[in-house]
């Protein structure tokens, strides 16, 4: 009894629990992957052409890969093809097989180049602008 106590036969109604609010929710802790999500999808200030813009840390990174083969870097370049490669096969479904990226050689002139030497031969004859003998497949 007295101040904050109030008569135990008044205290709660029946049926009803002594902690409505229920105990203190625990958060449960996200995964790795989840994490990683949710800071590549996090927004940062960057420069544009002397402009402001925001863009997420994904974005900025995947510009900063391109800049990067671009000025001639073969690591960058070959990060961005299996990029590419990883972000078609999860837009198409699996792929019928794991393409092998090798180095940009530095015999080769251009991308073009680099394709037809190294690139698996499946990936070749799907190729729709390079026939082997430039004749009608349907005929």
């Amino acid at each position: 009894m007295g101040y904050g106590n109030p008569p135990r036969h008044t205290r709660f109604k029946k049926g009803q629990s002594g902690n409505p609010e229920g105990g203190r929710r625990h958060r449960k802790k996200p995964s790795i992957a989840e994490l990683v999500f949710r800071i590549l999808n996090e927004k940062v200030p960057v420069r544009i052409d002397g402009e402001r813009k925001w863009k997420t840390k994904i974005e900025v990174a995947i510009h900063k890969q391109i800049q990067n083969a671009m000025e001639g870097s073969r690591l960058a370049l070959k990060d961005l093809v299996r990029i590419q490669s990883a972000a078609e096969a999860a837009m198409n479904g699996p792929a019928e097989q794991e393409v092998a990226i090798a180095h940009f050689p530095p015999s080769a002139a251009t991308y073009e180049e680099w394709f037809d030497n190294c690139a698996p031969a499946a990936a070749r004859q799907a190729s729709p602008d390079k026939s082997s003998d430039g004749a009608d497949p349907n005929s």
